[in-house]
């Protein structure tokens, strides 16, 4: 009983750490070509992935338990299957919470990451268009066209 538990907890463990950094990888991925990627299609698919495996295992944990509580016990009452059932819905439930929970804190440093970078291009760039500023006519206005190249361009 005590060993099933530990079991799905040490695989829900395992399996939420891949996620994490297939989905940091992710991330760290599309911020090194500097573009903002955000490939929430491949979250989605990874969350099904993972959700088919984690329910595949509380399958396989409800049937160890099952088959403990038959071998310590010969009978096996209504009561506990119901109690067996309302444990695996609680962990897969609970799974699912810190899915969505790891996704989102993902999603959010993900966020604070992009603003990070588009700050610190944002003061070098202007660094480079007052400095460029000096030089050109007053009259004319310089426009951001591609950012992190930081080409700049005049606008008529």
């Amino acid at each position: 009983m005590k060993f099933s538990i530990i079991l799905f907890i040490t695989v829900c463990v395992v399996l939420l750490c891949t996620y994490a950094n297939c989905e940091s990888s992710d991330a760290i991925e599309a911020r090194h070509h500097h573009h903002h990627g955000h490939h929430h299609g491949m979250d989605i698919t990874m969350a099904i992935i993972i959700m088919a495996i984690t329910t595949t295992m509380v399958i396989i944990m409800v049937t160890i338990i099952i088959t403990d509580i038959t071998t310590t016990m010969d009978i096996i009452t209504i009561t506990d299957i119901i109690i067996i059932m309302a444990i695996t819905i609680i962990m897969d439930i609970i799974t699912v919470i810190i899915i969505i929970m790891v996704t989102i804190m993902v999603i959010i440093m993900d966020i604070i990451t992009v603003i990070i970078m588009d700050i610190i291009m944002g003061t070098t760039i202007n660094k480079e268009i007052n400095s460029t500023q000096r030089t050109v006519l007053k009259g004319e206005n310089i426009v951001l066209n591609d950012l992190y190249f930081g080409r700049l361009f005049k606008k008529y």
